[in-house]
This record gives C-alpha cells, sequence and structure tokens, in this order.
C-alpha cells in the first residue's frame, strides 16, 4: 500500500510539471513513481511526455506498455495514436529534409562544375581518370588547390 500511494503522489507532482511545461523534471518523478509501482498506469501514460521531447519510440512504448496493463485505458489508446501520427510527420519532414539537402549540394557541385561520381565507378578507376585528365590538361578536371602551407596552386 506505501508503494503505490508513493508511486500515486510522485505521478500527481509529475502531471502538475507536465501542465507547466517541465517535461524532463516530469519525467525524472515518474521514474520515481515507477520504481515504487511499475504497474502504475496513469504513471506510464504521463512518462509518454517523453513525445513531447521528441521521443516518440520510447512514449509509444510507455503508452503500449500502460494498454497491455489497462486494455481499456482510454487516454493511453488515444495518446499512442496521437504520437504515431507525430512521429510519421516528423519522419516524413526529416526524408524530405535530407532529400532536399542531398539536391541541394548536388545542383551546387554541379553549378561549380564538379559533377557526381557516377554508380560503378571505383575509387581507383575515378583517381585514374582525374590523374589522366590532369596530365592531358583537360579544362573540366583543373582546380584551384591549397598546398601544405595554404598557398592556392592552379593544377
Amino acid at each position: 500500500r506505501r508503494h503505490n500511494y508513493m508511486s500515486d503522489e510522485f505521478t500527481e507532482k509529475a502531471i502538475q510539471l507536465t501542465r507547466r511545461g517541465k517535461f524532463t523534471e516530469s519525467l525524472d518523478l515518474l521514474e520515481k513513481a515507477l520504481s515504487y509501482n511499475s504497474g502504475n498506469v496513469n504513471a506510464l501514460v504521463t512518462a509518454g511526455v517523453r513525445a513531447n521531447l521528441g521521443q516518440y519510440h520510447l512514449a509509444m512504448k510507455d503508452f503500449e506498455e500502460a494498454l497491455l496493463l489497462d486494455p481499456e485505458c482510454v487516454n493511453a489508446r488515444k495518446y499512442l495514436e496521437s504520437t504515431r501520427e507525430q512521429a510519421s510527420k516528423v519522419r516524413d519532414i526529416s526524408t524530405i529534409t535530407a532529400e532536399a539537402r542531398r539536391q541541394e549540394a548536388s545542383r551546387e557541385r554541379e553549378a561549380d562544375g564538379v559533377s557526381a561520381v557516377p554508380t560503378g565507378v571505383s575509387s581507383a578507376g575515378l583517381i585514374s581518370k582525374v590523374r589522366s585528365s590532369l596530365a592531358s590538361g583537360d579544362p573540366e578536371w583543373s582546380y584551384v588547390l591549397d598546398d601544405d602551407e595554404g598557398e592556392e596552386v592552379q593544377t
């Protein structure tokens, strides 16, 4: 009984902190609450505050664990779904952002006259092509480089 009381007390204080936007402090109290009673569904649902810190995977695990203990827990189910949606949006945005950065870098290389290495070309093959192009004076492969002292050298 004492363990349940302490777990509930820590959970209630964590809920108050969560409402004030103090998510990290809330999680500290929730860890204490769960150390007293690992089956405290309310603490597990509240621990889903991890989603507010971008820890979607951990938040979903908390909600899923709460649902294992209480399959009828409406808040756990509702928050699990909204966290899944949010995590999906973040993944989509990350994927789009990474692709946009890759395309931008490719455009910048092309604008600088540097094309991407074709698929299937080995490093050794590319180095050999660059060396022979430089030796022949091919301007496509002529760059300004820094020598060991940081001075620009025309190749």
